[in-house]
């Protein structure tokens, strides 16, 4: 018995022998915040952030906390299990997330949400100096993006998810509390390979704090500050408060992956400007194995090749695909450099950071074109100009997307409780002329736009059978469509009565004895299969005799690689 218990034992030490435990620390960390009117603070300097997330009246709101480690002792290591320790200053957490970033940022030197301090908030990676224009390392990705164009919004971040079973909680001194907690292996090798910039943390059940904080709390709502939880960074002057990253693996792979094949260029946009290349996916482990962790791609205006390799710039994190299956076809869109020729090289990467054989191609940024465009002129009103009308059966006008039109009245909302006339509506407004019997609309590539076409009944007509036909539309550039991109939709109308007392914050009742009962136009029903693909008027089916008028929704939609230019059409009713 005593040499059986012995042989356990020396197989249990040779098994803890082959992997290894790593402690790695926070060497850069910032609290950023959604909160209105505090976008662009940073706490990179400050010994602990808030941490919070609540679901509100007024919006979504967050305050997270960015990190980076060093992973250079994870070089060449496959990462079996790891934890991420923190330490609470103040209240708890109950779900935490954690997430990639794909974009570098700095640390900044902002104290307790300054700004001017040219680190990460929610709007920047580094905050631009006062006064500068903000420039492409400024950006977390293209202008107008945020912490989640590369986090939370991207398609191939990581994420993960500890829930409160998965938490470890210990009281340390003072009423502090260590959280340790799980987070996922292959964002852990991300940050290693140097196919992610960070992790980001978040609290994921903060709208439960804010829900117990409303009690009591008058409206309109406002952020209760007195609920954020906080955590210390690593400027806290006891090292052993400090955050780190606990990592369980070992070094058992040293066989790169494979080559990616077929790198080709597809397609060039000169509007953007892009170019976008394909490749097919490489497997883990050369010629066999499953998909491998990313890519690692790089471009050089010179010679690219394995001796430049680390001489060249690396595409940003948020412009490469997370890979697919091995044999499937990538597509890369090349759209953060500068007009120009380049060489572009893809590697594949795996999980213990081994880089695969280079495949290469050249590629050219087109410039920008100058298109110019004909400056539309204005729709002159004519002195004496009336609706469009055919006899005494039918009146026809146009009007924005968003009007509210009385299907009995024919009357509109405007800025008041309750439809009123507008007779000049249907001769003139933002998108109508019934003098030119036109419709004008701006749209940018890839954008839907709409209006409203509105059918009313004169005297005592009706009809059925109404069908409404938009053909192409067709410029100098070239032509549009109808079939697949122009769609028509019959608007159908709710019978709306208002309740005395109308709800419209927490716990708080506004009486509505302005309001009066009306139609409103609430549903847009496709005019096609399996709808009906004509419609009466007044509809039988919907409010009856009452309905004089019927307004059709028109969607427009714009394809992304359209050429700019202006485009003429007819709608046939």
């Amino acid at each position: 018995m005593p040499l059986l218990i012995l042989f356990i034992f020396l197989l249990g030490f040779a098994f803890n022998a082959q992997g290894e435990t790593l402690r790695l620390p926070v060497v850069a960390d910032a609290g950023i915040s959604s909160e209105r009117g505090h976008l662009d603070d940073n706490s990179g300097a400050s010994v602990t952030v808030p941490i919070r997330q609540n679901q509100n009246w007024s919006g979504f709101e967050t305050k997270a906390y960015l990190m980076r480690f060093d992973t250079e002792p994870l070089a060449g290591m496959s990462v079996e299990r790891a934890w991420l320790n923190v330490f609470l200053a103040r209240g708890d957490l109950c779900a935490i997330g954690v997430c990639t970033v794909l974009s570098d940022w700095e640390e900044g030197g902002g104290l307790n949400g300054q700004t001017g301090r040219g680190g990460a908030s929610w709007n920047w990676a580094r905050e631009p100096e006062r006064g500068a224009e903000p420039g492409p390392d400024n950006y977390w990705a293209w202008p107008g993006s945020g912490i989640y164009s590369v986090s939370w919004a991207h398609p191939d971040l990581r994420y993960h998810h500890a829930g409160a079973r998965d938490i470890e909680k210990k009281p340390v001194q003072g009423g502090i509390i260590h959280l340790r907690f799980p987070v996922a292996s292959q964002q852990v090798e991300a940050l290693a390979a140097g196919l992610a910039a960070g992790l980001i943390m978040t609290d994921d059940k903060g709208q439960v704090a804010e829900g117990m904080s409303l009690k009591g709390q008058g409206t309109p709502y406002r952020y209760d500050h007195s609920q954020d939880i906080y955590l210390y960074t690593k400027d806290i002057q006891e090292p052993s408060l400090r955050p780190f990253l606990e990592v369980e693996g070992e070094v058992v792979d040293r066989t790169p992956p494979g080559s990616v094949g077929d790198l080709e260029i597809v397609s060039s946009d000169p509007f953007d400007p892009s170019v976008t290349v394909s490749f097919t996916a490489p497997a883990d482990d050369s010629a066999a194995g499953e998909a491998v962790l990313g890519y690692d791609v790089r471009y050089s205006e010179g010679n690219l090749s394995e001796d430049t390799w680390e001489q060249a710039l690396r595409l940003p994190l948020w412009c490469v695909p997370r890979p697919n299956a091995p044999g499937s076809r990538e597509s890369l869109r090349v759209l953060s450099l500068a007009p120009g020729t380049y060489n572009l090289a893809v590697r594949a990467v795996d999980e213990a950071g081994n880089r695969g054989p280079l495949a290469s191609c050249r590629i050219t940024i087109p410039e920008i074109p100058e298109v110019t465009l004909e400056i539309p002129r204005p729709v002159e009103r004519v002195s004496g100009e009336r609706g469009l009308r055919f006899g005494n059966l039918l009146e026809l006008w146009a009007c924005p997307d968003m009007t509210k039109v009385d299907p009995v009245s024919g009357g509109v909302l405007q800025d008041t409780d309750n439809y009123v006339s507008a007779p000049e509506m249907k001769i003139h407004n933002h998108v109508w002329s019934a003098a030119t019997r036109t419709v004008n609309l701006t749209a940018a590539r890839g954008e839907v736009v709409s209006f409203q076409l509105v059918l009313e009944r004169l005297g005592r007509s009706t009809f059925s059978d109404i069908r409404v036909v938009p053909g192409d539309l067709t410029g100098s550039a070239g032509m549009l469509k109808a079939a697949g991109n122009i769609s028509c939709y019959r608007v159908w109308y709710m019978d709306v009565v208002p309740r005395k007392e109308e709800l419209i914050g927490p716990w708080e009742l506004v009486e509505q004895k302005d309001h009066r009962p009306a139609w409103h136009g609430d549903a847009c029903l496709p005019l096609d299969e399996p709808f009906e693909s004509t419609f009466s008027l007044p509809t039988g089916d919907n409010m009856g005799s009452s309905q004089r008028n019927q307004s059709v929704w028109i969607d427009i939609f714009v394809p992304p690689d359209f050429k700019p230019s202006r485009y003429k059409g007819r709608i046939t009713i």
